[in-house]
């Protein structure tokens, strides 16, 4: 015989829950809430005798950002209007609170406890949008139940995102290494360059680059930093930062990572510019640079 069982208490992200769950007994009832989810806080269950409201006032009443409150069909039908552009931020708000719970429990893994809370924030928003964007526009009732859908697409999306962040070739299991390992492997085969003559110099960075890909994949991450900053300087010493197509930015690049090694503060007096405009301009010619490197094509 099944019971309703009233549950309350706080999930992971603060949110409160409130939900009344139909399950054969209290033990049965917690596990369910915990499944949809995760551990709660400042729990209460009680059983529910009877129904203490008529429905119409019930559905009155909803909470509209309570992720608790919607069914399937409604949050498919949102997110079919976010993704025709008939929504307003409302229905991305109510979209965002119905689905935390699940991507609060995939990026708390330990898996990915070296993320920073910058990063996992991020890769929460990134994941919300594949939601809207990819996976729900693909969900048939032949796929399954709907969450459990959700549930598998953003787990393994998660991890496609954390190795394409952390490592090279991370489509290929047998080559998948270390960004971090790449790029300590160049800087320790490169600080005696007496006998290598400038075009391998130059070939061996570019190759390094090329490899470990994207800008925005490596540079805010905190252990790379360093080699980031010491490969800028290598740019600058064979030469490379010469792609650089907008001169100011060539100039704040040649003034911070050249021989003066000057900092924004005296950069921006010499220049007679503020800091933050040459905080900005330096950060734009770090992330052009690198793309161009990007495409060239060291076969030729």
């Amino acid at each position: 015989m099944l019971n309703n069982y009233s549950i309350q208490g706080r999930a992971s992200n603060g949110m409160r829950i409130t939900e009344t769950i139909e399950a054969s007994n209290e033990k049965h009832a917690l596990s369910l809430i915990h499944e949809k989810y995760g551990r709660l806080t400042k729990l209460d269950i009680s059983m529910v005798t009877e129904l203490q409201e008529p429905l119409e006032e019930i559905e009155q009443t909803k909470k509209y950002y309570s992720s608790s409150q919607y069914e399937d069909k409604e949050i498919i039908a949102m997110i079919e209007k976010i993704n025709t552009n008939q929504a307003s931020s409302d229905y991305y708000i109510a979209i965002k609170a119905h689905f935390s719970p699940i991507l609060n429990n995939v990026v708390a893994n330990s898996n990915y406890n070296d993320l920073s809370r910058s990063e996992k924030e991020q890769y929460q928003l990134d994941l919300l949008n594949n939601i809207i964007r990819r996976f729900v526009p693909k969900f048939s009732s032949h796929r399954g139940q709907f969450l459990s859908f959700i549930k598998m697409k953003v787990k393994d999306d998660m991890q496609k995102m954390y190795d394409r962040q952390k490592n090279v070739n991370s489509n290929n299991r047998q080559q998948m290494r270390s960004r971090f390992e790449v790029m300590k492997e160049y800087a320790e085969a490169n600080m005696l360059v007496e006998n290598i003559d400038l075009d391998t110099q130059q070939h061996n960075l570019i190759h390094t680059i090329q490899k470990l890909g994207k800008y925005d994949e490596v540079e805010n991450i905190q252990k790379y930093r360093r080699i980031v900053e010491e490969t800028h300087e290598r740019i600058h010493q064979l030469g490379l930062h010469v792609r650089l197509k907008k001169k100011r930015q060539k100039e704040i690049y040649i003034l911070y990572y050249g021989p003066k090694q000057l900092k924004q503060k005296e950069i921006a007096k010499l220049l007679n510019i503020t800091q933050p405009n040459v905080s900005i301009t330096l950060r734009r010619a770090k992330s052009n640079i690198w793309a161009s490197i990007l495409e060239i094509n060291i076969n030729e």
